[in-house]
């Protein structure tokens, strides 16, 4: 966000958040659209690490493959839609942060934390409600 671009670094946050949304649709079942249904019943569907082995059959038809794909793909829109905002309210924060990690390698808890709060732990509250409103609203819906 702060070069105004997806850079190579983010590879693997990337993957992590693509895993997580997959295990969360496909074995949690967590998906609004797929509904309270776990698809992975064994635990090792090919189609969580998209390597589809020789003949081995899905328990699923190709119509729940695309939901759970659009699952998947909207729960990570959300998530960097919602990470966007809370970084661009915050950006005097990210700024203040980025200096300092210029000018010093590795910085320390108590070093980070007044910048990014400050002096008050309401800054904290707001990310942190902020990061868990969708939980709750999903939660709410159900």
């Amino acid at each position: 966000m702060a070069l105004g671009e997806i850079a190579s670094g983010a590879e693997n946050d990337l993957k992590e958040a693509t895993r997580l949304a997959r295990r969360m649709v496909i074995e949690w079942g967590m998906g609004e659209m797929t509904g309270l249904v776990a698809y992975d019943l064994d635990g090792e569907n090919a189609f969580l690490d998209q390597r589809a082995l020789e003949g081995q059959s899905r328990m699923y038809s190709e119509a729940a493959a695309e939901r759970m794909d659009a699952e998947v793909e909207g729960l990570l829109e959300l998530a960097h839609r919602q990470a966007y905002t809370i970084l661009t309210e915050h950006r005097m924060p990210l700024e203040q942060l980025e200096q300092v990690l210029l000018q010093e390698e590795m910085l320390k808890r108590d070093q980070v934390l007044p910048i990014i709060f400050g002096t008050s732990v309401v800054g904290l509250s707001s990310i942190l409600w902020k990061l868990s409103f969708h939980c709750r609203k999903r939660s709410a819906n159900r």
